[in-house]
């Protein structure tokens, strides 16, 4: 299963990824040292790790793969495809270097959708505001990915969602999981869901599919 999941910071996304079994995480923010264990994290702070990272995991791959974050490890293979070329900038490739970035970009994180079983992409969340046609303010809310790479991504996954912290007027908080919950968040799943809205645990997450041949409300 291809899972992407973001959110805003401290919503519960890497909390999420940690209750999978024998996950293995390419960590580039080293926030994951606080929820897995030292043995199960690959810290990747440039091209180059991730090129050892993906080689050595080839070699023995886990049962459950992490990356987060998926924006800044962009950033790495970014830098990387520039370093390699010797420009400072995609443009200094006349006529195709965003194309070429972009073709690289997307060879990689395919590389990483098909490295094991599970797959779990998480990423920062981007919010922004539209106006409607009636001059209403419309709050949208979606990963913080390439534009022009962010619908081959959602095709690429099983299921794309949005991690979020609910707190009440006690400071009390939740963490819940949304799934295709409104329109103004992105996300889908090509898995057929109970709920739309449950409680941000691995648990909850495998019980909400719906099994072939079993009813919604069974």
């Amino acid at each position: 299963m291809r899972i992407w999941i973001y959110g805003a910071p401290f919503s519960g996304k890497t909390t999420f990824a940690s209750q999978f079994k024998g996950a293995k995480i390419l960590s580039t923010d080293g926030n994951a040292e606080y929820l897995f264990p030292a043995e199960d994290i690959i810290r990747v702070k440039d091209g180059n790790d991730l090129n050892n990272a993906i080689n050595t995991l080839r070699k023995n791959p886990p049962e459950t793969l992490v990356i987060d974050t998926t924006e800044y490890l962009l950033d790495y293979i970014r830098f990387y495809f520039l370093e390699k070329n010797k420009v400072e900038h995609e443009s200094d490739i006349a006529y195709k270097g965003y194309g070429m970035l972009r073709q690289f970009t997307w060879e990689q994180i395919v590389k990483l959708a098909n490295m094991c079983k599970d797959v779990i992409f998480i990423s920062h969340e981007a919010v922004y505001v539209e106006k409607n046609k009636f001059g209403r303010e419309i709050t949208f809310y979606t990963p913080q990915f390439d534009d022009k790479l962010k619908d081959k991504m959602m095709g690429l996954m099983s299921v794309v969602m949005r991690a979020v912290k609910i707190s009440n007027e006690k400071n009390d908080s939740s963490y819940m999981l949304h799934i295709n919950h409104t329109d103004e968040e992105f996300g889908g799943t090509r898995l057929p869901v109970r709920q739309t809205e449950i409680p941000n645990s691995k648990e909850a997450f495998m019980n909400n599919f719906i099994k072939p041949g079993e009813k919604k409300g069974e």
